[in-house]
């Protein structure tokens, strides 16, 4: 039992109120004191009686576990693997000798919080009183160096980290030699067997078809590249940025970004849900694999890759148009005056085309047909058609004449897409516009169209609606209606985005 006891002195000397407590030896035999003089005088010997029992407990379940506390040399030992641990991670996060912003952005949040933690127990070492028993206060004291030498150390300074690892690896003695332990060794997870469990996940989930079969090109070709039969917890950095420069050197940038972020998410997945079959020192390879650019660079790539017409293009496609076939026509005027996405609008039914009392057209953009597939939620809409007057009324006798229910039944389905992309994408983007402009596509003019919105000053939740774009406003995206057809048609109207 703890013999534990207060000693409040004399009145004449009115001495501090002190605790002393003596821990049973399984406890560590600790002798120990600390001032009541917080605490009122009524609850001095209520705290007394709760300091008692709660020892009694302790001690009762450390009998119970056959718990027995460490030694000096074990605290240490302690002290000097989390010293280790703690540089390997610098290692594996780039940040052994200096710190950047970028690659630990919460790193004085994690510096101000090893201080805070040394000050505690500092705090905790002044009020612990004399102990005959030196332990607790040692590994205290320990714990208190090795956070300010870790805080230093996020911060560029590893002198206190690198004196403190000495001073312990000398003051620990080398343990006597034993026979060797035999670890069993770890069975090998094949590069291989990790795409499969992968891609097993990807085929149990519901990923659009044209995702899957992107997956089930890339992630196969991704294995034979680094080794199918080869140990995945060996695949290294420099084997990924290998891959990136030989596989992806003559790429889009879209295209760049799209791989390494495939390859990302595969190592992603690995990290969090393969951890049992990978060994304790690994680290995921994947992390920051897109090329680094500059500041100057950084600020120009979000308008370079977006490839939108000039206005100047725009008049040259409409003009153009006016001679080209009924696909290639409308599929591009449609796609100037709307913003809408390739396949939106290959695959609208005549039934989607609607007018109103006015006799203005607008669009209804779903996925009601068997044959027609949204990229989203968001992208189920209606839309004005800002052609014209005399533009909509071609558009209206032209559509009479065409078989069937669809707009554009020219246009074949290809189902292992759920897309009508690839047959629009020829008719539109390799016989029209590519002549107009190479280096430019049908996409830009889905750019183009939201450039047009915002140099106008067109209300941006309403620009978002228009291209089926997500609100992100919780305001306006949950609680606040759509905007009617009527208010949009009269909104640009306004602002003069469909003046050409």
């Amino acid at each position: 039992m703890a013999h534990i006891r207060t000693n409040t002195g004399s009145r004449s000397h009115k001495k501090a109120p002190l605790l002393r407590v003596k821990l049973p030896v399984c406890l560590g035999g600790l002798d120990f004191s600390m001032s009541l003089r917080r605490l009122p005088e009524g609850q001095q010997k209520a705290f007394t009686r709760l300091v008692s029992a709660k020892v009694d407990i302790l001690a009762i379940h450390h009998k119970r576990r056959g718990i027995a506390l460490s030694s000096s040399h074990d605290i240490k030992r302690g002290i000097l693997a989390d010293l280790e641990r703690f540089e390997l991670e610098c290692i594996a996060k780039g940040k052994l000798f200096e710190v950047f912003e970028d690659i630990e952005p919460d790193a004085c949040s994690v510096v101000d919080g090893l201080n805070q933690a040394a000050d505690t127990l500092d705090g905790m070492l002044s009020q612990l009183g004399f102990a005959t028993d030196m332990d607790d206060r040692q590994e205290m004291h320990l714990r208190s160096c090795l956070n300010r030498a870790q805080a230093g150390a996020l911060q560029g300074d590893w002198a206190a980290f690198r004196t403190l690892r000495e001073s312990l690896a000398a003051s620990i003695p080398s343990a006597p030699s034993a026979a060797p332990v035999e670890v069993p060794s770890r069975p090998v997870y094949t590069v291989q067997a990790a795409i499969d469990g992968f891609m097993a996940e990807k085929e149990a989930g519901s990923f659009a078809a044209k995702t899957m079969k992107e997956y089930r090109t890339f992630y196969p070709a991704l294995a034979e590249a680094l080794g199918a039969d080869a140990d995945i917890a060996g695949v290294s950095r420099d084997a990924l940025l290998s891959w990136r420069d030989a596989h992806l050197a003559e790429k889009a940038p879209a295209t760049v970004k799209k791989r390494i972020g495939m390859v990302s998410t595969f190592f992603k997945w690995l990290e969090e849900t393969q951890r049992p079959r990978l060994p304790m020192e690994w680290y995921n390879p994947a992390t920051r694999l897109h090329p680094q650019k500059g500041k100057a660079d950084r600020m120009q790539l979000d308008h370079e890759e977006r490839k939108r017409w000039e206005d100047g293009e725009l008049l040259q496609i409409l003009e153009a148009a006016k001679t080209a076939p009924y696909t290639t026509k409308w599929m591009a005027r449609i796609g100037v005056y709307t913003g809408a996405r390739l396949n939106e609008i290959a695959q609208l039914r005549k039934d989607d085309v609607r007018s109103g009392e006015d006799g203005s057209l607008w669009l209804h953009i779903s996925e009601d047909g068997p044959t027609q597939h949204l990229k989203t939620k968001n992208a189920r809409r209606d839309i004005p058609l800002g052609f014209p007057s005399a533009m909509a009324q071609e558009f209206i006798d032209e559509l009479a004449i065409q078989p069937g229910e669809r707009v554009f039944p020219e246009l074949t389905y290809r189902k292992s897409e759920e897309s009508y992309g690839n047959s629009a994408g020829k008719h539109v983007n390799d016989k029209f516009l590519k002549l107009i402009n190479p280096t430019k596509s049908f996409h830009g003019l889905r750019h183009s169209f939201m450039d047009r919105c915002k140099q106008r000053e067109v209300n941006e939740t309403m620009v978002k609606e228009f291209v089926g774009h997500e609100l992100d406003d919780i305001t306006t995206g949950r609680y606040g209606k759509r905007f009617t057809v009527e208010k949009m048609r009269e909104s640009l109207s306004a602002a003069g985005v469909w003046d050409f």
